[in-house]
């Protein structure tokens, strides 16, 4: 899921707009707890699984949809659940939106010694420019997951690799994650 956002007018010119800025939108914003509803059944996660993730976000789960809630997480046999957050307008995201949304509020820190594991295909940036960047910072890339591997960074296809890294504590990013941390290393 990628969005796109228009800079329309800059409001103070002292303080510019760059590259890496954290832009505020509906789903986040650091001085508001979001409340979620999680129902229905799921591919990737258990609801438990995904309300832990919600929690460690700093989102607060409901049990039941009400004028407080935000966003109704909707798995598979959510229909009542669905036609209600329809009704008051509640924002209906999928598994794989929340996923996204609990990830975007991670901050990652690199440091000098982690290890790093390229996993699938990489569309969006040249697996060799990753590469680099991780020598550079002090890093090392591996070739495999494993009891050692700190990050993974995931291309399309790297659902084996992703699973692995989650049984073993990982950091997992995407291709945008990387890229917008790259941004963040060379402005430093």
């Amino acid at each position: 899921g990628m969005s796109e956002a228009r800079v329309i007018e800059e409001v103070d010119a002292n303080d510019p707009i760059v590259a890496g800025d954290h832009i505020h939108n509906n789903i986040y914003n650091p001085h508001e707890q979001k409340v979620f509803v999680i129902k229905g059944d799921f591919d990737l996660y258990s609801r438990e699984e995904l309300r832990r993730f919600v929690e460690d976000a700093g989102g607060r789960v409901d049990k039941q949809i009400s004028s407080q809630t935000h966003y109704l997480v909707a798995g598979s046999n959510a229909d009542a659940a669905l036609e209600q957050a329809s009704l008051i307008g509640v924002t209906i995201m999928s598994e794989r939106q929340l996923l996204d949304f609990v990830r975007r509020q991670d901050t990652y820190q690199f440091t000098q010694g982690m290890h790093f594991v390229l996993a699938g295909e990489f569309t969006e940036i040249d697996p060799g420019r990753v590469r680099e960047f991780v020598d550079i910072n002090g890093g090392v890339v591996q070739g495999a997951v494993d009891k050692d591997t700190d990050v993974v960074i995931a291309g399309e296809n790297a659902v084996e690799a992703i699973t692995k890294a989650r049984a073993m504590g990982a950091i997992i990013m995407n291709q945008q994650q990387f890229v917008h941390m790259m941004g963040q290393r060379e402005v430093e």
